[in-house]
């Protein structure tokens, strides 16, 4: 055992078995003290990402996360699911985006320009990935319809509710 364990052991910090233990000295067991809650649309970033690549057009990137650029802000939830510049997928030189937030839907960017898609908040990932494919091909300015079938994920009720509780607890922060 080091110095340093010795004396955080001696300060309470360590338990005697594991060097880590906090039982029984007033502090929250690491685990409870790092927890962090898990974001709400992430069920719904790995079933589009799943949709993509089973579609044949896997993304570069894909964030998730939560911007609170505004204080008192509960935030705002977002994904960002990214073809990098020169991807073979995407025949726009500058790649693709597509931007979904829980606050304004769904969106596509390259270079400079952007677009409004019309897919459901929580369109169905093969939907999503129709719409990719078409981007990805003829660009924003193109045409592009829906797929038929179903255009709603049809997990969407489990993620809205938890996007809720979400809102409700950020609401009180």
């Amino acid at each position: 055992m080091s110095a340093r364990e010795d004396s955080v052991r001696e300060a309470g910090g360590l338990g005697q078995d594991t060097g880590k233990c906090t039982r029984g000295n007033g502090r929250l067991p690491a685990g409870d003290a790092t927890r962090i809650p898990a974001l709400p649309h992430l069920p719904y970033g790995d079933a589009v990402h799943a949709g993509l690549a089973a579609s044949g057009i896997a993304p570069d990137v894909v964030e998730a996360g939560v911007r609170t650029e505004q204080l008192g802000d509960g935030g705002e939830l977002f994904l960002t699911v990214s073809w990098l510049t020169g991807h073979p997928d995407v025949d726009d030189p500058g790649g693709l985006d597509l931007l979904w937030s829980d606050l304004t839907g769904w969106t596509a960017r390259a270079g400079g320009d952007v677009r409004v898609l019309a897919l459901d908040d929580l369109a169905a990932p093969d939907v999503v990935a129709d719409a990719a494919l078409h981007l990805a091909t003829d660009g924003l300015d193109g045409a592009w319809m829906p797929p038929d079938g179903p255009h709603r994920w049809e997990h969407a009720p489990a993620v809205e509710a938890a996007l809720a509780d979400w809102d409700d607890r950020e609401a009180i922060r």
